[in-house]
């Protein structure tokens, strides 16, 4: 080994047994997961209290990569896990991934709750589409609206405005593309004193319609950049991903 060698700004903070990660080739978690890291070590959170949950598909991996004290919960009731573990000790940062089998689970029901409880979290929705691509409109495919277990909740495609209207005080959408910007939320939600909520349109499969076929990852980088539109003044109804052309991003409540 080469004496001095410079380690990669996150190598301290990642269990590199478990690495390579299982992740595909251009997927935003893997984004997602380095700006984290460069964020933590920038703004004033003790370490030894940081907690980083998760519950199935991709995401659900996260925590196997960190050395953080971390959850896994396969069964539902992530978000009420990480009020638990707030509640017990406020001085705990609470970092929740899920992804859509997560709100297949347990619907609103747990946003509500978080929201209601007004303890600070930060929740990062992967919001891992499968998307059809037409010369003329986008088409998610994945299910826009399914019922939580025992039928008494919905789970509302247009996330932003559910975690809004559940009381986040912090709310942000982006793609992978935006790594930038996705930093700064980051920073922004971790000193936020309430709920806070940055989803990331990471698309799990993009196909395209004229071509027959299923994009590759450079393709879908391509994606984020020519059907993602920036804006900040917005009506949270406008969010709804069915509607419109382009995916509208940007920070939508809270922070300076």
């Amino acid at each position: 080994m080469i004496k001095n060698q410079l380690k990669h700004p996150v190598d301290s903070f990642l269990n590199h047994k478990k690495l390579p990660s299982t992740w595909c080739a251009g997927c935003g978690i893997g984004i997602t997961l380095n700006n984290l890291i460069r964020t933590i070590t920038s703004v004033e959170i003790d370490i030894k209290k940081i907690w980083i949950l998760s519950g199935q598909g991709c995401s659900a991996d996260i925590p196997d990569y960190l050395k953080f004290n971390s959850l896994k919960c396969s069964t539902g009731n992530l978000i009420n896990k990480g009020i638990e573990i707030k509640s017990k000790d406020p001085d705990n940062t609470v970092i929740i991934f899920t992804n859509n089998i997560d709100f297949l689970i347990s619907a609103a029901r747990d946003i509500v709750r978080a929201g209601e409880a007004g303890i600070p979290l930060l929740l990062i929705h992967i919001n891992n589409l499968v998307c059809y691509l037409t010369e003329k409109e986008i088409k998610f495919m994945t299910p826009f609206m399914r019922y939580s277990y025992d039928r008494k909740f919905e789970l509302p495609f247009n996330l932003p405005l559910l975690v809004r209207t559940a009381g986040a005080t912090y709310i942000a959408r982006w793609t992978p593309l935006r790594a930038g910007w996705l930093r700064f939320s980051l920073n922004e939600a971790l000193e936020n004193k309430g709920f806070s909520f940055i989803e990331l349109i990471n698309l799990c499969v993009l196909y395209i319609g004229a071509q027959a076929r299923i994009a590759n990852s450079v393709q879908i980088i391509e994606f984020y950049e020519n059907y993602s539109t920036m804006k900040e003044q917005i009506h949270f109804e406008d969010l709804d991903l069915r509607i419109g052309k382009k995916i509208i991003i940007g920070k939508f409540l809270g922070g300076v």
